[in-house]
């Protein structure tokens, strides 16, 4: 998912399914969280930070109703 080679919607695809993943273990959550909010934002596209910062958004509401 990190590869700044690799195209941008094979990095958002791989987003995507870690947060579908996020829905079947819960307990993964805090650990996307951090990982994705540890990302450069510089580094990748402004597709990439939108949807990185959807997810973000999405896992936090997700994690609070816990």
């Amino acid at each position: 998912m990190l590869s700044t080679r690799s195209d941008v919607s094979h990095q958002v695809l791989s987003m995507k399914i870690l947060c579908k993943l996020s829905e079947k273990e819960p307990g993964f959550i805090p650990e996307i969280m951090a990982y994705l909010e540890n990302i450069d934002s510089n580094e990748f596209t402004s597709g990439f930070n939108t949807t990185k910062n959807k997810i973000i958004k999405h896992l936090k509401n997700k994690s609070l109703k816990m």
